[in-house]
């Protein structure tokens, strides 16, 4: 008897890691796709359908906030992410350790909701500027946050 019982817990624990395991993912088209999950390596979300107008999303985005730039340290280019709560005027400007302005990235009004830009390490001449500490400020209706990001070259 224990050996039968030993020999189901054997096989029962084999088979439970040898099942696939999918994720429904259900699409805009009506349509439905199962993939294995071992096969997923990044989900990425757009176009998502659950927030219908930029009146909804003002419910999801509270505060002003600036997001780590990444990569940082970069290397040739680097994420800047950004959310606001409310449509306003925008900028974003790169300054060197000195105060010195390097790029004017952005000058616009958006909408409420989470945005970046990705800044090519250029100047405002378009050179590639060198390797050294450099500040993204973005302005939100007369606020003013800041990332510090390494450039190595």
């Amino acid at each position: 008897m224990k050996i039968v019982l030993l020999l189901f817990l054997l096989l029962n624990t084999c088979l439970t890691f040898s099942q696939t395991v999918y994720m429904k993912v259900n699409k805009n088209d009506g349509t439905s796709e199962y993939y294995p999950i071992q096969d997923i390596r990044k989900i990425t979300f757009s176009g998502l359908s659950g927030i219908n107008s930029p009146e909804q999303m003002q419910n999801v985005v509270k505060t002003f906030n600036m997001l780590k730039s990444y990569p940082n340290p970069f290397n040739s280019s680097t994420t800047i992410e950004y959310e606001i709560p409310e449509r306003g005027d925008v900028e974003i400007t790169i300054i060197d350790v000195n105060g010195k302005l390097i790029r004017n990235l952005l000058s616009e009004s958006q909408i409420s909701g989470k945005h970046q830009f990705i800044w090519d390490s250029k100047d405002n001449s378009g050179n590639t500027i060198t390797s050294g500490i450099y500040y993204c400020n973005v302005k939100f209706n007369n606020q003013i946050l800041h990332n510090k990001m390494i450039l190595i070259k």
